[in-house]
């Protein structure tokens, strides 16, 4: 994903008076590992094809460049930016134009289009084999992969799923910085550090002579033991690279290693920043007049209108040469000073020269050097000669070559021989032969060396090198596994709770009283009722009884006559109650007023009484009557 923090197109737009619209193409494309100019002039970031068959594009104020021929043809749209290896086509949409720049008219032939202008251009293919003539054109083609104008080809340059390259050239020098590629597999990462970082897999016929020769393809990166550089020289993609700090105290030396650290503030152009302008001012506009002010309002009015923010900050350090006035004959390049006004703090590194104000690189010729040495590279591709039959050159000096395997049971054994070989399986490094892990294709388990391939995370167990979901089914019986399976089913009546557990449901529907199925209670009847298939009912009392109340309103049974009820049982009435052939119903005679205690009973009730004693008495008479 391609982020835009501060277009160094927009700081340019504002400055057009102080540096030139096009950017300084350089000789070199440097890849996508570090900037191949400085200037990006008004290439953007989806980039543009140049004249010489190669991408360029700006990512942060940095110009960076590709040689598509020298990796894969042709320069073209890849859908959001133009890219080596396609098919050459512009962007469909017109946004952004496929040359960098355009001649009018269009060159003529043996002519190239550089910053606009036709230059007449001479193919070179000097110590090439392959890649980029210079003008466009092609030294060969390569049926590997062509870096530096050398075809590399066969084991270590080739993407294999099995570690280790078979004992390939740049297969220990590979290794030792990435183990990945002997012990996992030899990827694309693997071939890349081989060509371009251990001298790839062309390996010249007559290395090791002592004579650097520049016809045999030789160079700093597929032998050393030749064309090795010079003392603080270091070997970047075939050519020795002499690091420069001069007008610096900190940053990169333009080889790899480092000019300083600050110990405080932050390093921008190789000088050690702090102050004001150099660090964001939270709700504040400006910078209070800092050396990058005007430059950087300038481009972006937000800086001095609104907020001095971080952006503001990296516009200062990366595009407007810093918060720090300059202070001229301090021996450090800083902003506004430049290799031309001021050569004592801003001077050009070894193979270039200041032109228009800038450092570019020196078309001059290469001072060869063999001060205090016999054999060997001379610095410019040359040799400083020779070594004899049983001798080698070590650091400039033939020497007696001894084979040394002490302490060693593979590798090389310091005169080009070696030292033994290990068996399959295992790989030489330092000089042991080591187990390999074989991990290609696993995520998990043994690598076949003690080790693993990998360790599954939470929830995930290893299944023939898997990593697969492990069901998470302890203490349940069941709902889900956490693997779109499930711990079980729970039988009729019970669900499935939070828990995993089954859990009897309580059912009460359609009753008021009795069990709920889960050995609780839908309800409880009211004494004198009872549960009866789950609702409230009465049930008539008469165990032991055979005459009285059942207790739900009826009644266990009746007495004969002469006999009566008492305690659910019938039994004879006394003599004196007995009434012949007929059952008169006991009747209590209230008491008179006289018998009253004091209490008065009122007229109606006393007629009462005798109405009733007269039915008696009528009923009597009847039945005698009947009898008779």
């Amino acid at each position: 994903m391609k982020v835009k923090i501060f277009s160094a197109v927009v700081i340019l737009a504002g400055l057009l008076l102080a540096m030139p619209a096009m950017a300084e193409y350089p000789d070199d494309c440097k890849g996508m590992q570090e900037p191949s100019g400085a200037s990006c002039g008004d290439i953007t970031y989806e980039g543009c094809c140049d004249g010489l068959g190669r991408v360029v594009w700006c990512d942060q104020g940095k110009l960076f460049c590709i040689d598509c021929a020298g990796v894969n043809p042709s320069c073209g749209w890849q859908g959001q930016f133009y890219d080596c290896g396609t098919d050459g086509g512009e962007d469909p949409s017109g946004k952004n134009a496929k040359d960098c720049v355009k001649c009018d008219p269009p060159c003529a032939a043996g002519q190239i289009c550089k910053d606009g202008k036709c230059e007449v251009c001479t193919p070179d293919c000097a110590g090439k084999m392959c890649g980029d003539d210079g003008c466009g054109g092609t030294c060969g083609e390569c049926a590997g992969q062509c870096v530096d104008g050398l075809c590399h080809q066969g084991p270590g340059c080739e993407i294999a799923e099995t570690p280790t390259c078979g004992g390939c050239a740049c297969e220990e020098c590979v290794c030792a910085l990435d183990p990945f590629c002997c012990e996992s597999g030899w990827d694309n990462i693997c071939v890349g550090e081989c060509i371009n970082d251990c001298g790839g897999c062309f390996k010249p016929a007559n290395c090791g002579d002592g004579n650097c020769k520049a016809e045999e393809m030789e160079s700093c990166s597929n032998c050393p033991a030749d064309c090795g550089c010079p003392d603080g020289g270091v070997c970047k993609a075939g050519k020795c690279c002499i690091g420069f700090c001069g007008g610096k105290e900190c940053g990169d030396d333009g080889c790899g290693g480092t000019c300083g650290e600050c110990a405080e503030g932050v390093c921008a152009g190789g000088v050690c920043q702090k102050g004001v302008g150099c660090e964001p001012s939270a709700g504040t506009p400006g910078c209070g007049g800092c050396q990058c002010e005007a430059c950087v309002c300038g481009a972006d009015d937000f800086c001095c209108a609104t907020e001095w923010d971080k952006i503001c900050v990296g516009a200062c350090l990366d595009q407007c040469g810093g918060c720090q006035a300059a202070v001229a004959g301090n021996k450090l390049c800083e902003g506004g000073e430049n290799c031309g006004a001021n050569p004592e703090d801003c001077p050009c590194g070894p193979g270039k020269k200041c032109e228009n104000n800038a450092c570019v690189e020196s078309i001059g010729p290469c001072t060869p050097s063999c001060e205090g040495k016999v054999c060997g590279s001379d610095g410019c591709n040359g040799s400083c000669g020779t070594c004899d039959a049983g001798l080698i050159c070590k650091e400039g000096q033939c020497v007696v070559c001894t084979p040394d395997c002490t302490g060693s049971e593979c590798g090389d054994d310091g005169c080009g021989g070696s030292c033994g070989e290990c068996a399959e399986g295992t790989a030489c490094k330092a000089g042991k032969c080591e187990c390999v892990p074989k991990c290609t294709g696993l995520e998990c388990g043994d690598d076949g060396c003690g080790g693993e391939c990998g360790i599954c995370q939470g929830g995930f167990a290893c299944n023939a090198g898997k990593c697969e979901c492990a069901p998470q089914c302890d203490g349940k019986e069941c709902g889900g596994d956490t693997c779109g399976g499930s711990c079980g089913e729970c039988p009729a009546g019970k669900v499935c709770n939070t828990d995993g557990l089954c859990e009897c449901t309580p059912d009460c529907t359609g009753k008021t009283c009795g069990d709920d199925g889960c050995g609780g209670t839908c309800g409880e009847c009211q004494a004198p009722q009872t549960c009866v298939e789950g609702a409230c009912a009465c049930t008539p009392a008469c165990d032991g009884k055979t005459c009285g109340d059942d207790g739900c309103g009826g009644v266990c049974g009746t007495c004969e006559a002469g006999t009566e009820c008492s305690e659910g049982a019938c039994v004879a009435l006394p003599a004196e109650d007995v009434v012949e052939d007929a059952t008169v119903a006991e009747e209590t005679t209230k008491p008179t007023s006289s018998d009253s205690g004091g209490c008065t009973t009122t007229g109606t009730g006393n007629a009462a009484a005798a109405f009733l004693m007269l039915l008696a008495l009528a009923a009597l008479a009847f039945a005698r009557r009947v009898k008779a």
